[in-house]
């Protein structure tokens, strides 16, 4: 029989309540679990460009601002500094369905510190799929390369670069230790899709008559 390590948890997180109240995230589950969908909100249309990269100078390269889903692989013996961070108010999924919709792990790449500035090493992913990025630009740009599956490759290209997250082990709140999922894309789901809720004791009179169908025979309510 296959063991599985006790650092690793089959069940992904997602919280709803950094930098907020519980009333506002408890508010923003309740619509997550309405619309049967997780999504982020993007910035408006004049601006394309976010969560900048650092290359291999330390210089902040924009990606695209598209649409994805993050998910932490914590145990949830060891999610007490996680929800320090993200808020007591969240659900779980199976590592299984999360998998199904196109999930994977980010690709975590490490700073190093020189001159004061925070780089990245020329030969680390994060560098090379910037450097792909800024070359296919340059080559459709120069051959005027504007078909749709033209497109469709620097498209993959930008997906792709959401997949990567730099840190550093100086930071605080050092993000490499969040073992953070993505799936590109907006998520869909059913209530018997989800594993686990989690939310302050005082709204569980709320949720029950909110929501009646999600019992205890669907998911199991860990009231904080």
């Amino acid at each position: 029989m296959n063991k599985e390590p006790i650092y690793h948890s089959n069940i992904f997180w997602h919280f709803c309540g950094k930098d907020k109240t519980e009333e506002e995230a408890f508010k923003i589950l309740c619509e997550i679990l309405k619309e049967k969908c997780l999504k982020r909100s993007l910035p408006d249309n004049s601006d394309p460009f976010e969560e900048p990269i650092k290359n291999h100078n330390g210089i902040n390269t924009p990606t695209w601002a598209l649409q994805y889903v993050c998910f932490a692989d914590i145990p949830f013996a060891f999610l007490k500094h996680h929800i320090e961070l993200y808020g007591n108010v969240g659900l779980g999924f199976k590592k299984e369905f999360i998998i199904e919709q196109g999930g994977q792990p980010v690709l975590y790449a490490p700073f190093f510190e020189k001159n004061d500035a925070q780089k990245v090493y020329p030969s680390s992913i994060s560098s090379i799929i910037e450097r792909w990025g800024k070359e296919w630009a340059e080559i459709t740009q120069k051959y005027q390369l504007n078909s749709p599956e033209n497109r469709d490759l620097g498209w993959k290209i930008q997906s792709l670069r959401k997949y990567i997250k730099q840190f550093s082990f100086k930071d605080d709140n050092c993000s490499y230790y969040e073992r953070e999922w993505r799936v590109i894309n907006a998520f869909r789901f059913e209530e018997n899709d989800i594993s686990v809720l989690i939310f302050p004791k005082r709204f569980s009179k709320y949720f029950t008559d909110l929501y009646p169908n999600i019992s205890n025979t669907i998911s199991e309510l860990i009231l904080t």
